[in-house]
């Protein structure tokens, strides 16, 4: 049992140690992309080296003398550093990839709602008009009813001709404002469809990247907290960084 119990524990300690040196040797040629078949070949010899140093230490540790082992354990350390400097080039590229993505995404969104912005500032202004042009209109109806008792009260033609005249203009007045009124009433009702379009587009940016499914739950940590994402993604690539070589080691 305790045997095959020791068997187990080596398949994970290679498996853990195999995944920690492919993110390693992966990383390392990003980090070093002008010569990345170099630093590949560079950083898998390391990785050999890593564990056979490792394993030797622990078979001869008894029988290995202080000077050397004091050197050799001082060299599985910088290479464990040196692995977690890979792993972290590895992870960090990864993350950027899709930090990039959506900033594109980001970046189309901010797109469509500054032209929603524009479109709503247009409607506000165009109401505020309409709100004058209302206002207006409700003196110059409260004119014409005085204009139509003076007229019901005139005695005489001249008076009752000038109280016409007064009412005419008001009406004509009153049809002018109010002609405006539907025209910008109407480009409000254009103005509303496009930003009820472009509502839609940004419903439909969302829903369809697949960005939304990379970073929701780092997104979803990042508002929680209220801890910029950037910073939660660099903790977290710390802790595997943390868990990952030491543990294979």
């Amino acid at each position: 049992m305790k045997i095959r119990f020791g068997y187990v524990m080596l398949f994970l300690a290679l498996v853990v140690a195999g995944c920690a040196g492919y993110f390693s040797v992966w990383g390392l040629s990003q980090l070093f992309a002008g010569a990345s078949t170099a630093v590949i070949i560079m950083a898998t010899g390391l990785e050999v080296a890593k564990i056979i140093t490792t394993t030797a230490l622990h078979r001869y540790w008894n029988k290995t003398s202080k000077l050397l082992k004091t050197y050799l354990t001082i060299s599985v350390v910088v290479l464990m550093l040196i692995t977690s400097a890979g792993i972290y080039g590895f992870l960090s590229n990864a993350y950027q990839k899709t930090a990039n993505k959506l900033e594109i995404q980001n970046g189309q969104v901010s797109v469509l709602n500054g032209k929603k912005d524009l479109f709503q500032k247009n409607i506000d202004d165009n109401q505020k008009i309409i709100d004058q042009k209302n206002k207006r209109i409700d003196q110059l109806s409260e004119l014409r009813r005085n204009q139509e008792s003076r007229l019901d009260a005139a005695e005489n033609n001249r008076n009752k001709n000038s109280a016409r005249v007064d009412i005419k203009i008001s009406n004509d007045e009153i049809q002018k404002l109010t002609n405006d009124i539907d025209g910008l009433s109407l480009k409000n009702a254009y103005l509303s469809d496009s930003i009820s379009k472009y509502n839609t587009s940004v419903l439909e940016l969302n829903a369809n990247s697949e960005v939304a499914g990379e970073v929701g739950p780092l997104k979803y940590i990042s508002e929680l907290t209220g801890t910029p994402m950037a910073k939660i993604v660099n903790t977290l690539i710390l802790l595997l960084i943390f868990v990952f070589d030491p543990l294979a080691v």
